[in-house]
């Protein structure tokens, strides 16, 4: 299991990260680090939510971190992506 991990990087991408096989453009990607080891964090399942109108939270993807702790493919591009997010 691994322990204290923190988020470092989260970027709104610009322009926007785009997946080569399906040729589908992404709005945001993450990285994550294993701060007690200064190492990426593979493995670590990451959802991220949007605020709807009432302020309550839906979920709208989910991805699990690659070796590098990477997930490059969250919020595929549509004109309706504007909003309060959280992982």
């Amino acid at each position: 299991m691994i322990k204290h991990i923190l988020s470092l990087v989260i970027l709104l991408a610009s322009p926007f990260v785009a997946n080569a096989q399906e040729n589908q453009r992404y709005q945001l990607s993450t990285h994550i680090l294993d701060i007690s080891s200064g190492k990426p964090a593979s493995g670590v399942a990451v959802r991220l939510f949007r605020q709807d109108t009432d302020g309550g939270w839906q979920k709208v993807d989910s991805g699990i971190t690659d070796a590098n702790g990477r997930i490059a493919d969250f919020l595929p591009e549509t004109k309706d992506n504007f909003g309060v997010y959280k992982f």
